[in-house]
């Protein structure tokens, strides 16, 4: 079994009389370490399978297995522990509390969770241990994003899941984000899956999952991944 094991899930939603079938018997796996990027135009489903793996939604049928674990078995509580110790979410839009410098947004972490990692190191990997003083609006869209990467490290999450992650950033400062997102998967061992409909970020991946209409379209393993500065944009 894989890391991440996803056993025919599917998520239905009712709009009045209406069923929405947002994800249709989709299964595929993610081994530890990998950093696979989940393809779609809008509204094919992607979000939904984040949602999904991020304990943010429920499967109305199917299972889904984290190290082991039958998230779709989960009680309330118990998911709502694995949202807030286990997993760390990186939005389009940050998501920083602007009364809180850079250094506070990460430390606020540890009301999360008891295992959370001390921020001075976690600031130091991503480059911003100079700018910890600093509130969100002084500084850039790129260090806001470097925050928010921080913040979801601070927790040494399992899983690193990232919606749209360079959708509000220029390419210049997209490049960087990424780049140290390929750097988490590759030298710090963690597991990163990007959700996106920029088909560029296919070339960075050790997997591509292509989705449409809910289901999943085709995977795609690169045998061998371009770094982030190789990747034609």
């Amino acid at each position: 079994m894989g890391f991440i094991e996803l056993e025919k899930i599917t998520k239905e939603y009712f709009m009045g009389d209406q069923k929405i079938l947002a994800v249709n018997q989709a299964s595929f796996s993610i081994e530890k370490g990998e950093m696979v990027v989940i393809l779609g135009p809008s509204g094919a489903g992607k979000s939904t399978i984040l949602n999904l793996l991020g304990g943010m939604d429920t499967a109305t049928s199917g299972h889904l297995f984290v190290d082991g674990q039958d998230i779709t078995a989960f009680k309330d509580s118990r998911l709502t522990d694995y949202r807030a110790s286990e997993i760390g979410f990186v939005f389009q839009f940050y998501n920083l509390i602007p009364a809180l410098t850079v250094y506070e947004n990460i430390a606020l972490i540890k009301e999360a969770t008891s295992k959370a990692l001390k921020p001075e190191p976690v600031l130091k990997s991503v480059g911003l241990w100079e700018r910890r003083h600093l509130f969100p609006t002084q500084i850039s869209g790129g260090e806001q994003q470097r925050t928010a990467i921080a913040r979801a490290l601070c927790k040494d999450p399992k899983l690193l899941l990232c919606d749209e992650p360079t959708g509000a950033l220029d390419s210049e400062t997209g490049v960087v984000i990424l780049s140290l997102l390929q750097n988490m998967s590759r030298e710090k061992g963690h597991t990163v899956v990007i959700v996106t409909h920029n088909a560029s970020l296919a070339e960075m991946a050790d997997k591509v999952i292509r989705i449409k209409n809910g289901g999943i379209a085709d995977i795609t393993r690169n045998t061998a991944p371009k770094d982030v500065s190789e990747v034609r944009w």
